[in-house]
């Protein structure tokens, strides 16, 4: 929970787990660390953030600060995959494969509107994978 403008005042689910559970951690590497992931929606909004500092001042700051939430995600989910006994790894577990993250995940469209559109449909992906995950 925090005071900060860019997340709910609510607390957080607990990560603690009844026992190991390699598979079900596998499956929150893709949230964790995947394509359309905290990682990606950590370096999307703070790119974002960088780039228009100087023209959009209150909007870069909104940005930093929902990159400062994700990372909190990002965190709350790497210690459930830690509790379900395995390690966070920068990617996502597919086809007994490792796909490590990379930067080409983010989109460089500096184009305020088209990246604001960008982002709430990214969320709104990342919300709906999480549901029925």
């Amino acid at each position: 929970m925090s005071d900060n403008i860019c997340e709910l005042n609510i607390p957080y689910p607990p990560t603690d787990t009844c026992e190991k559970n390699p598979c079900y951690a596998s499956l929150l590497s893709e949230d964790y660390a995947g394509y359309n992931s905290e990682m990606t929606a950590i370096n999307q909004y703070f790119f974002q953030y960088l780039c228009i500092q100087n023209e959009h001042c209150e909007l870069a700051h909104v940005l930093e600060c929902i990159s400062l939430v994700e990372m909190r995600h990002m965190n709350l989910l790497g210690q459930l995959i830690v509790n379900l006994g395995c390690i966070p790894v920068i990617g996502s577990f597919s086809r007994r494969r490792t796909r490590y993250w990379c930067g080409n995940n983010i989109n460089e469209n500096l184009d305020v509107q088209c990246f604001l559109r960008q982002n709430i449909e990214n969320e709104k992906k990342q919300s709906r994978h999480t549901i029925f995950a």
